[in-house]
């Protein structure tokens, strides 16, 4: 994962081949591909109509707010879907044959550029091979080799094999706890390397379970193209008990089962239904390493229609991690809150602790078959235990901005946030509600 205010800029292009004619479908959307007029209101009886209009009048300014702002998105719509840019571009992303260029953009290490690809695997038919690499500023470099299936919503067995390896020259580090200062911000190299298997098994189109098996290593060293007044990870904190885990070789064999439930009308643009998982790993360090702790949580988000292309989409996420033995858990395995999947308005790794928990409100208007403007607000706290919960010191932040999907996956999402210490702007290719995998993630 970039440190920092990352930005991810990337545009699908059209399949390296046309492939055979699958799938996928953008929503119906009626006569008119570049607004929002034409969609169809979901049918209900008159007392649901009558409960969603109270939300929908107190939507009302924003929905015509994103009207305005979004004008120029459903202009450039309209001749791109007429042209048939949107279709081919779908089915090359549904048959897994494409080449997306992206931009990253970092205040700290300047602009990285890298690309995503993919095509269908030489050793399964129904599976495929993604690459992704991203490089520039100042050495910031990712790499990664991905061999999985394809289809992980139909019932059956599912796969993934991915191998990484990541540098951040000036990774973030501000602390633990809750009340960390942002002038106390630090930074430190950061060298990740991981192997990762997952195997899952869908036994129906909405329950699945999956078992991820993975090493990871992070070597730590002094940050690099710093200077005063800047500091070093080592400077601001000498000892372990500040940072612990930066003087050893952090090393772990991770084990973790995951169940999903998801009753999402569909994955991509989903406009009603919900999704659900919890899930409970084991780490356990290898070599210098002294790890020994247990990662549990859960997360369920669902999505409420609002008519006239109107979504409120609702998340809540709640993760801790206890040590079994002496060894304090490392810095580069606490769970994290910022970034460009929780707390939005801050930066990458702004808080950590052993324990977080985080809430999202996200109103989703349509104004193109393939695109959502969007607001939300994104509420959270780390602390020691999910049991030192309370709603003291509860950390905010809001924004807007768009998003491009399909039915079936997430494309591209651009957004803005603000909290009490920093404006955010970044844009990904990541979906926001479903983060990576955690052993990708951390």
């Amino acid at each position: 994962m970039l440190a920092g205010l990352t930005t991810a800029i990337g545009l699908p292009a059209a399949s390296l081949a046309d492939p055979e004619p699958a799938a996928a479908t953008l929503s119906a959307s009626g006569a008119d591909p570049g607004g929002a007029r034409g969609l169809e209101e979901a049918s209900g009886h008159t007392g649901e109509r009558a409960a969603l209009l109270v939300p929908r009048l107190l939507l009302l300014p924003a929905r015509i707010g994103l009207h305005a702002v979004t004008w120029p998105v459903r202009l450039v719509a309209g001749p791109m879907a007429s042209r048939g840019l949107v279709e081919r571009t779908v089915r090359g992303l549904n048959a897994e044959r494409y080449f997306i260029p992206t931009a990253f953009v970092d205040p700290d290490p300047g602009v990285n550029f890298g690309f995503r690809a993919a095509h269908g695997s030489p050793l399964d038919d129904q599976g495929c091979v993604t690459y992704r690499a991203a490089w520039g500023g100042t050495k910031q470099q990712v790499y990664a080799l991905t061999l999985r299936s394809r289809d992980v919503r139909q019932p059956g067995w599912t796969y993934r094999l991915t191998g990484k390896w990541e540098i951040i020259p000036d990774h973030n580090y501000f602390g633990i706890g809750n009340n960390t200062s942002y002038n106390a911000r630090t930074y430190y190299t950061s060298e990740k390397y991981l192997l990762l298997a997952k195997l899952g098994r869908a036994v129906s189109p909405d329950l699945r379970f999956d078992l991820t098996l993975s090493h990871h290593r992070c070597l730590l060293s002094r940050a690099a193209y710093i200077d005063p007044p800047e500091k070093s990870l080592e400077q601001r904190f000498p000892t372990e008990t500040s940072a612990p885990g930066w003087r050893n070789d952090p090393q772990n064999y991770w084990a973790e089962l995951a169940f999903t439930w998801d009753r999402r009308n569909r994955p991509g643009l989903t406009t009603s239904g919900w999704l659900a998982e919890t899930y409970a790993g084991y780490a356990k360090g290898a070599a210098l390493d002294a790890a020994d702790y247990w990662r549990y949580g859960g997360e369920v988000s669902g999505y409420v229609p609002l008519g006239r292309g109107g979504v409120l989409a609702l998340r809540a996420v709640g993760e801790e991690a206890r040590t079994s033995g002496d060894a304090p858990i490392k810095i580069t395995e606490l769970i994290s809150l910022g970034g460009r999947s929780s707390l939005r308005g801050y930066v990458e790794d702004r808080f950590l602790d052993n324990a977080a928990v985080m809430g999202t409100a996200e109103y989703r208007y349509r104004i193109a078959p393939f695109a959502e403007a969007c607001l939300f607000a994104d509420f959270g706290k780390v602390m020691p235990r999910l049991l030192d919960f309370d709603l003291d010191d509860i950390h905010r932040s809001f924004g807007g901005g768009l998003r491009f999907a399909t039915d079936e996956r997430m494309l591209f999402r651009a957004q803005f946030a603000k909290s009490d210490e920093s404006y955010v702007f970044y844009a990904t290719l990541e979906p926001v509600f479903e983060r990576e995998d955690r052993r990708d993630r951390r």
